[in-house]
């Protein structure tokens, strides 16, 4: 016996009769690893529907994140989904990936990219540690294709130039590795 309880679906517990005995039942989304850059505007227009997630960054929650868009972005979001399908949250440790990268990366570039004719790269930011703090979220969720010519500027930017005091400490603050390719680029210049 199904019974709706408000927005989400439910299911009644065999034998019981009171609300309060309703069980979440989660919309399984099976959705495959894509690209966005190569999808027509249909598809990627299809991504922005159906049920959403959460992730978490420690404490802080980032809401309304479409689960669909998210698997097909993101390689680390597919993997989870794809083993957990009735999940509808991720967590990272706290301050492991900057929530306002998260923010940017899975609800307003990916809202802003699925509407129109063609798909486009996530833009650069005007800070310098906005885009470094882009590029690890980008790589920590499996989404570097997003950002690679984020990533190709700063590396030539970090070969080329001499780095501020400010900059070489959120280089490595950042780096998610010591193969990190923006750390690697500066510190071998």
């Amino acid at each position: 016996m199904k019974k709706a309880a408000g927005a989400q679906n439910a299911v009644l517990k065999e034998g019981m009769s009171a609300p309060d005995t309703l069980i979440p039942v989660t919309e399984v989304v099976e959705q495959v690893l894509d690209n966005l850059l190569v999808m027509i505007r249909q598809e990627r227009q299809a991504l922005c529907t159906g049920p959403s997630i959460t992730i978490y960054v420690g404490s802080i929650a980032i809401g309304g994140i479409y689960k669909r868009a998210a698997m097909a972005s993101s390689s680390v979001l597919n993997k989870h989904f794809t083993k957990n399908p009735a999940s509808t949250e991720y967590r990272f440790e706290q301050d492991a990936i900057s929530p306002e990268s998260v923010h940017y990366l899975l609800i307003t570039w990916m809202r802003e990219t699925c509407q129109p004719f063609e798909a486009f790269a996530v833009p650069m930011q005007e800070a310098f540690s906005e885009n470094i703090a882009l590029l690890r979220a980008a790589r920590l969720l499996g989404m570097e294709r997003y950002a690679k010519h984020i990533l190709s500027t700063y590396i030539n930017y970090l070969k080329t130039e001499l780095p501020t005091y400010e900059e070489i400490t959120i280089v490595e603050k950042n780096a998610t590795s010591d193969k990190d390719p923006l750390w690697t680029s500066m510190v071998s210049t």
